[in-house]
């Protein structure tokens, strides 16, 4: 695991520019508890690799990513700002299919493929999800 190499405050800065690029829902006062408690696991999730310099917010409010484990050559991944088509990348798998649907959308956003993300290591899929899961439950 790195060090931690950005302040706690600049990477909660960082993380509340994402939130509001991708129009993700942070005010936490009208969430129930389990809501809550979700929205703060996954940030935290972000914020951490934020404080660990593997997360940042590029100039086009995509996130960049540094993986921690390469898959092939790939050592990075860029997330852009999620549209209708990555909504559609889903729609190839059925209802019960969700792990291929999320890795549908992410595959999207990030121009790999479905099987890239099979490949990910846990720490970059949660990483990637957490990505996910706060922009489509906003």
């Amino acid at each position: 695991m790195q060090d931690q190499t950005i302040a706690p405050e600049v990477a909660q800065t960082e993380f509340d520019r994402f939130a509001k690029a991708w129009d993700v829902e942070t005010d936490t006062k009208d969430m129930n508890v389990e809501s809550r408690e979700d929205f703060e696991k996954l940030s935290r999730t972000i914020v951490k690799a934020i404080e660990q310099g593997r997360a940042s917010v590029n100039d086009n409010n995509g996130i960049d990513y540094q993986l921690h484990t390469p898959v092939g050559d790939t050592t990075s991944l860029t997330f852009r700002v999620p549209c209708g088509i990555d909504y559609m990348a889903m729609d190839t798998y059925k209802e019960r299919e969700t792990s291929r649907k999320m890795f549908a959308f992410m595959a999207s956003t990030t121009k790999q493929s479905v099987k890239f993300f099979g490949n990910l290591s846990g720490a970059d899929i949660k990483f990637a999800q957490a990505v996910t899961t706060l922009f489509m439950a906003s």
